[in-house]
């Protein structure tokens, strides 16, 4: 018999489904729409906020572009998040140039 790794790694279907939950718990929509979506994030997972406007931009047919994002705020037991800010758009994305800044 062979042997099975404990971590299968990114190609495991599993592992997809635990990537869609983690985005779940480390972002939170606070407002939305068909033409833009703020989404309350932790600091360090700009990826997972980029994520959830993906999906969101692509109900309407559009691309998420990342146009704000707010600064760090700390809560009193170390939590870092922020909000970004991000436009739906026809199209392509913009140029990787043209993201905000943290």
């Amino acid at each position: 018999m062979g042997r099975r790794s404990l971590n299968p790694g990114l190609r495991s279907g599993a592992c997809g489904a635990a990537l869609l939950t983690m985005a779940a718990l480390a972002g939170c929509t606070m407002t939305s729409g068909p033409d833009e979506i703020a989404i309350e994030h932790f600091a360090d997972y700009v990826g997972v906020a980029t994520l959830l406007a993906d999906q969101h931009c692509a109900k309407f047919g559009k691309q998420a572009k990342l146009v704000q994002m707010g600064p760090q705020d700390t809560y009193g037991i170390g939590i870092r998040k922020r909000i970004s800010v991000y436009h739906c758009i026809d199209g392509a994305a913009g140029a990787v140039g043209d993201k905000a800044k943290p």
